[in-house]
């Protein structure tokens, strides 16, 4: 399968944007030279520096965690099976719409809960599309909102690099990590300049404190996953059933003395309690099954039931 995946490369050049560049990475590590990026999306194929990274939103950890491979064919003159915008915010090629001899779609991750300032561009077609949807399909002068059509779909979630989910493990000396997300959104403090640091921060913790910011998808999620650390989410049993993260195992929280009760209950003289141990492997099965590669998958999927 070959696929063009046009980029927001001309409006964010040079900047991190957290849809297109994890849906590249998804179709770069399940498809290879396959997933053919328009514009080219640069900062993904760069070596950083970690001084050139310090004014990057934050910081370029994971999304620029690996340097992604060149692609030697890039030639735009050939058939793809599909012709993919990597989220609502990329400029529109009209021109290279034809290039798979069928509709084109749109792809988005969880964007009825998207950050307020993510204003989608101007659609080529009248009409407002409803905002919770993350699959569109475009074929001729119609429009089919392929979110809607299928009631068991849940949203796309953000995922992570697969190379970045390390093996679990016990020794954990750290209640929870030392930067706490801010409810509802805003810019939590960041403390590392270092991203080996900060994963390292997040191996030492018992448990991963996380609530809902603009949305209630985050990319640190999926970070202290990774990391094995315990996921306890604030009020994520009142979150949207639909809403990504989907299904996600978890502790469910009102308030910080329920997480200072889980660690009392559940780690004593440094040993995890069976609970805990269970809840942690039922998350990493959910993050395998939620790694940037995997939610490349379910969009070609979802794509050919639609």
């Amino acid at each position: 399968m070959r696929l063009l995946l046009l980029t927001n490369e001309g409006k964010w050049s040079g900047r991190v944007e957290y849809d297109c560049d994890l849906f590249l990475i998804g179709f770069r590590e399940l498809l290879g030279g396959n997933a053919v990026d328009f514009p080219k999306r640069e900062l993904l194929y760069k070596r950083w520096t970690l001084a050139d990274k310090q004014h990057l939103y934050g910081r370029g950890f994971t999304i620029l965690s690996k340097t992604l491979p060149d692609i030697l064919d890039r030639s735009l003159s050939g058939q793809f099976d599909h012709v993919l915008y990597l989220g609502p915010r990329c400029e529109r090629y009209p021109q290279l719409h034809d290039r798979a001899g069928g509709p084109y779609f749109e792809i988005r991750h969880d964007a009825r809960t998207a950050h307020k300032q993510c204003t989608p561009l101007p659609m080529p077609l009248q009409g407002q599309l409803p905002e919770e949807s993350p699959v569109f399909r475009w074929d001729g002068a119609k429009v089919r909102n392929l979110f809607a059509e299928h009631q068991d779909w849940p949203a796309l979630p953000l995922g992570i690099p697969r190379h970045l989910v390390r093996p679990l493990h016990f020794d954990r000396d750290l209640v929870h990590q030392r930067s706490l997300p801010v409810e509802g959104g805003g810019q939590s403090p960041y403390p590392f300049t270092n991203e080996k640091d900060y994963y390292a921060e997040l191996s030492r913790c018992w448990f991963g404190l996380i609530c809902r910011k603009q949305r209630w998808d985050s990319l640190r999620l999926y970070e202290m996953l990774a990391m094995g650390a315990c996921v306890v989410f604030k009020n994520y049993d009142r979150k949207p059933p639909r809403a990504a993260p989907a299904q996600l195992p978890c502790f469910s929280v009102r308030d910080y003395a329920e997480v200072s009760r889980l660690y009392a209950v559940h780690i004593r003289a440094g040993k995890p309690s069976n609970e805990y141990l269970d809840m942690v492997q039922k998350q990493r099965e959910w993050l395998l099954n939620n790694t940037a590669d995997k939610v490349a998958g379910r969009v070609l999927e979802w794509i050919e039931k639609g």
